[in-house]
């Protein structure tokens, strides 16, 4: 009995954890844009086109493509809202990497302290709803 009990828990939280085809085109075509954004700045600064400082700004346009490949492959009001979040922390970044009106890496912390508390805050009101496939059996032996 237990050995059962056992084997349900461990397959309702395997299952939740399985991809989906949707997710897989979202991770690889995330992916690929960022490994294009960060190879294209250092092949840039090897061509000393642009400086060593500008290299993170590959970052922001990462996020940015991230969003959008969300927003793309979704098309949900979640994805909306979670590409919305990657837009402006990109554009938080971008501020912070050009040093606009001030702000460095060392003036912003608490600004990232806030929206993290923000954002988990978010996900203790509205959790997310773990994917399910199809219906957890249990296997006939």
């Amino acid at each position: 009995m237990i050995h059962r009990r056992h084997h349900r828990f461990h397959h309702y939280h395997f299952r939740r954890f399985l991809e989906t085809p949707q997710h897989r085109l979202r991770r690889h075509l995330s992916w690929g844009g960022i490994l294009i954004a960060f190879g294209a700045a250092v092949l840039l600064h090897g061509q000393a086109l642009i400086s060593a400082r500008e290299i993170w700004l590959a970052a922001p346009v990462a996020l940015v493509w991230s969003g959008l490949v969300r927003i793309a492959v979704d098309r949900d009001a979640t994805a909306f809202v979670r590409a919305l979040i990657r837009f402006a922390v990109a554009a938080g970044l971008v501020v912070v990497i050009e040093q606009v009106g001030g702000w460095t890496f060392a003036t912003a912390w608490p600004v990232l302290l806030i929206a993290f508390g923000l954002a988990t805050l978010a996900r203790a009101i509205w959790p997310r709803v773990p994917y399910d496939g199809g219906a957890c059996e249990e296997p006939t032996w």
